[in-house]
């Protein structure tokens, strides 16, 4: 596993990616109706998230915190609540951290 860190560094240059490659594909999009270099790019950082759950050991299938955190809280903004002795909500990448090194306790 990643120290706390370099998880951080690695999940904002993800988070950064992904903004940049939404910007661009809603500006290029008022001009193409299909922008194929978005499956390309969103390929991309998906591999890096995958990279990333390996380094962090977050693959089990039903519990994949990462990829939860990412999508279905919308890096913390939604602040879903996650946990295993007790849920709290997940803010921050310091929060999903401590939830990753929770998993493995």
């Amino acid at each position: 596993m990643l120290n706390k860190k370099d998880f951080i560094t690695c999940m904002r240059k993800i988070k950064k990616s992904q903004r940049e490659l939404e910007k661009f594909v809603n500006d290029i999009g008022k001009y193409f109706d299909n922008v194929y270099i978005f499956d390309v790019g969103d390929q991309l950082i998906y591999n890096q998230i995958e990279i990333l759950k390996i380094a962090m050991n977050d693959t089990i299938e039903d519990q994949n915190w990462i990829d939860w955190f990412i999508y279905d809280n919308d890096w913390g903004s939604n602040g879903l609540e996650a946990g295993y002795d007790k849920e709290k909500p997940v803010f921050t990448l310091d929060d999903l951290y401590k939830l990753l090194i929770e998993a493995h306790n």
